[in-house]
């Protein structure tokens, strides 16, 4: 199936996703290697236009000598002639993304909005029993009609994500077939990766990976919805690529594939977890999860966003939780000490550097805070 996928197909196709971001490849790069394969010598589905038809048959009614161009071009767009399944795939991709994997950012959003109005809704109550003011009713019964309207959309999103199994499960399994796709396009699942990054996976949209690792962490957080689900291929790209910028640029992107990593994790509380496995029970796991580790924590010093500052403390939490529950499983605490004997001038040694500065940073912050806190105090009191 993997051979009938092409990805000049999500590019010709009617679902125009030129302009989107790709893993790796500039516009530029984009738009030379579209033009190398000239997908827009034909209609977007790899057939002869109707003009291009017409033009054709009158050149073979009046010229035997265009036979051989007539040959020669349709057998070249017979090459560019995608299946149904390569159309299927692509327009899928871009479906999820426009539709169930935005839900999930709104859903969130929509529960976080409820949360505050009933916080709010509850101070002012507090503040009604004390003083009587009309403006006060006002704001209560325009919280509480906001709050019923939130509840409805809320339940709404419930229904179609939350309780229906079978469409995250169909979701999972249509992200699985992506990322053994993808894959395959840098040779399969094989460590090291080759040097140089293939034009084909460069030009990849973003959003492919990033909407597989959106649904990995969605369905991490709904009882059971990961149960019955192959993680394997999922554990394998993640442990690939996130420790790759030669093969994915966006550090966010990277770093989100150690959330999902987070969400699996499991619990200190020593219960068993079908996660588990992943992380204790795989080759690939084993050998490189606390190396690509290590790295992605130094890497993330600079992101290239103007709050690269504040965002690697989170990145780094998430990653450092994940050393330290890897710590206690003792074969990656093997490879760590491995590591950290046959880098010692090299990538261990700046993060020890990057993990002392953060924590020295971190607690000089703290003690600034009580220091402020005592003043406040000392101001109420």
């Amino acid at each position: 199936m993997y051979e009938t996928i092409s990805l000049e197909c999500f590019y010709t196709s009617v679902i125009h996703i030129r302009k989107l971001t790709t893993l790796r490849a500039s516009s530029e790069e984009v738009a030379e290697w579209i033009s190398k394969g000239d997908p827009e010598e034909t209609d977007g589905s790899g057939l002869l236009s109707d003009k291009e038809n017409r033009l054709l048959r009158s050149q073979e009614a009046t010229s035997s000598g265009s036979n051989a161009y007539l040959k020669q071009k349709s057998s070249s767009d017979q090459k560019t002639k995608y299946t149904f399944i390569c159309e299927c795939f692509s327009r899928t991709a871009r479906v999820l993304n426009l539709g169930l994997v935005k839900a999930f950012p709104d859903f969130v959003h929509l529960v976080q909005d409820v949360s505050r109005c009933e916080d709010t809704l509850s101070t002012l109550k507090a503040i009604q029993g004390q003083a009587h003011s009309p403006d006060l009713n006002v704001d209560i019964t325009r919280l509480e009609k906001a709050i019923e309207l939130y509840t409805q959309e809320k339940l709404c999103y419930e229904a179609q994500i939350l309780r229906d199994g079978e469409l995250i499960q169909s979701a999972l399994s249509y992200y699985r077939l992506m990322v053994v796709w993808l894959v395959g396009l840098v040779g399969g699942f094989r460590m090291p990766l080759p040097s140089t990054c293939p034009m084909e996976f460069a030009c990849v949209p973003e959003h492919f990976v990033e909407d597989a690792m959106e649904l990995l962490i969605f369905a991490s957080r709904i009882p059971k919805a990961l149960d019955g689900v192959l993680l394997d291929d999922f554990m394998n790209f993640i442990i690939m690529f996130m420790a790759s910028p030669e093969y994915i640029r966006n550090p966010y992107l990277r770093a989100k594939m150690v959330q999902v990593l987070n969400c699996w994790m499991p619990r200190r509380s020593g219960s068993s977890s079908a996660t588990a496995t992943p992380f204790e029970g795989h080759q690939m796991a084993l050998e490189y999860l606390v190396g690509n580790l290590l790295k992605l924590y130094v890497d993330v010093e600079f992101t290239g966003s103007h709050t690269q500052f504040y965002d690697k403390f989170y990145i780094r939490h998430n990653i450092a939780e994940l050393l330290e529950y890897l710590w206690q499983v003792s074969s990656h605490r093997i490879v760590w000490r491995q590591i950290a004997k046959e880098e010692e001038m090299g990538i261990y040694l700046n993060f020890l550097n990057f993990l002392i500065n953060d924590s020295v940073f971190l607690l000089d912050e703290s003690l600034n805070n009580i220091l402020k806190l005592k003043e406040l105090q000392a101001e109420m009191f």
